[in-house]
């Protein structure tokens, strides 16, 4: 138990803690690599995946915005009052209360998108037949609820020093869904969806009991509200702007909807690839240098600024490009490994190479907007151009999928690499630019 205690602690220092946080977030990954495999070990690519994905799509959209929204604007701000503990905890438990409201909205909003969501479908849609699938939209909805919750916790725990315990806690959604699946699915992906709501709401118990002794509840003679207004404002331009990352999902879900069974559930396991892919690239590029950007703008040094931007891009396009290449090549072979066992089938499996390798140059391009989108945080007055681009990625990309879906899967695999080669030329043109006026600042 010592043992453990001091190695906690160690975690707290800058070298060892970057390791584990990165450790963690690689291994949150892997278990949601293994949700991915038993969901097509036990389901393939039939319309029971198909209604996960769609009934998730929407309610862990959101969950995913306001939790990218808690990290970029909660933890700055309760670091800002580090050496006074009792506004420290006042502020910490206004930002709960805060997140607490948003979680019982999206609890209230369970029942209606049940009963509206399915009716953006078309009749003859596969996902629209699925017997439980109100129920299944209903379970997404309080699932991401207790997303929220738990994001504030991990965004005060980083804040006060304790990021890998803070990490610890994104392993348990996962898990949950995971040990349902390693059960017999008695109730089909009804059971799945139940597992995940589970370890989400165990997430949310065990950050709040990690957490509990640093939160005050209505401390009357500490007035918080305009930090709260402060971290509202920002947080609607980062909601804008980091939308590009997840708004995938609602738009597969819509056109994906109205194309043959397994259309969705083809993409959802193509983008979970995605995703751990993208993540084992950028962690430590962001971990090592996105803080250092900041410096840079406040020592008015655009030229080293550049200069590192350039150098973190090119480590980041690298990188990418070689596993990217990797898997292009061996795209097969990697989806077979991963997922072929079951009922996912030897003709799934070259359903999924295809689709990564179409979408492959958009992984690449949607690697370095990851960095440059970060960069741009960095800079002054630039959270509306920010949201502007980060806009401007999801709606290109719903228009184009609107256009290419008669082609299948294939076409919203070509409308996410076009979307993102323009939209992170465009990103990277204006943050290019903007450096480039920080060098005639005195």
């Amino acid at each position: 138990m010592n043992k453990a205690m001091r190695l906690l602690a160690l975690g707290r220092s800058s070298a060892f803690g970057m390791i584990l946080v990165t450790g963690l977030s690689l291994g949150a990954s892997g278990i949601n690599f293994i949700v991915q495999a038993l969901l097509a070990y036990h389901f393939g690519l039939g319309g029971a995946v198909d209604s996960y994905a769609f009934s998730l799509s929407v309610p862990l959209f959101l969950a995913g915005l306001i939790g990218s929204i808690v990290s970029y604007t909660v933890v700055p701000l309760i670091v800002g009052d580090g050496k006074d503990r009792t506004r420290r905890a006042a502020l910490c438990g206004a930002t709960l209360s805060a997140g607490a409201a948003m979680a019982l909205l999206l609890v209230l909003l369970a029942v209606p998108a049940a009963l509206l969501q399915p009716l953006s479908l078309p009749r003859h849609s596969p996902v629209a037949a699925y017997p439980h699938l109100s129920v299944l939209i209903a379970l997404g909805w309080a699932a991401a609820a207790m997303q929220v919750i738990t994001a504030v916790l991990v965004a005060q725990l980083t804040a006060s020093g304790r990021p890998v315990v803070a990490a610890m806690l994104w392993l348990l959604p996962g898990t949950g869904a995971s040990i349902s699946l390693l059960l017999h699915p008695a109730l089909g992906i009804v059971q799945v969806a139940t597992g995940f709501l589970i370890g989400c709401t165990a997430a949310a118990l065990v950050g709040y009991s990690l957490q509990r002794r640093d939160i005050i509840f209505q401390l009357g003679h500490i007035d918080t509200r305009s930090e709260i207004k402060d971290l509202v404002r920002k947080g609607a331009w980062a909601a804008l702007a980091l939308s590009c990352f997840s708004s995938f999902a609602p738009s597969d879900a819509f056109w994906a909807g109205r194309m043959p069974e397994g259309s969705l559930a083809s993409l959802g396991y193509v983008q979970r690839l995605i995703i751990g892919v993208g993540s084992l690239i950028v962690a430590g590029p962001s971990a090592l240098y996105v803080p250092r950007f900041a410096a840079f703008v406040e020592n008015h040094d655009g030229q080293g600024f550049a200069r590192l931007l350039m150098r973190t891009l090119l480590i980041v396009l690298g990188a990418g490009a070689i596993v990217v290449t990797i898997l292009f090549i061996w795209s097969d072979e990697v989806v077979a490994l991963l997922f072929r066992r079951g009922a996912f089938s030897a003709e799934d499996v070259v359903r999924l190479g295809q689709l990564f390798r179409i979408m492959a140059p958009g992984v690449v391009a949607m690697l370095a907007a990851v960095i440059l989108m970060r960069a741009l945080f960095c800079l002054p007055r630039a959270e509306m151009a920010a949201a502007a681009l980060g806009v401007a990625w999801s709606v290109l990309y719903f228009v184009l999928s609107g256009f290419l879906h008669e082609q299948s899967a294939a076409g919203i695999a070509r409308s996410y690499t076009i979307s993102w080669v323009l939209v992170a030329s465009a990103i990277g043109a204006y943050a290019f630019r903007r450096i480039s006026q920080i060098r005639k600042t005195p």
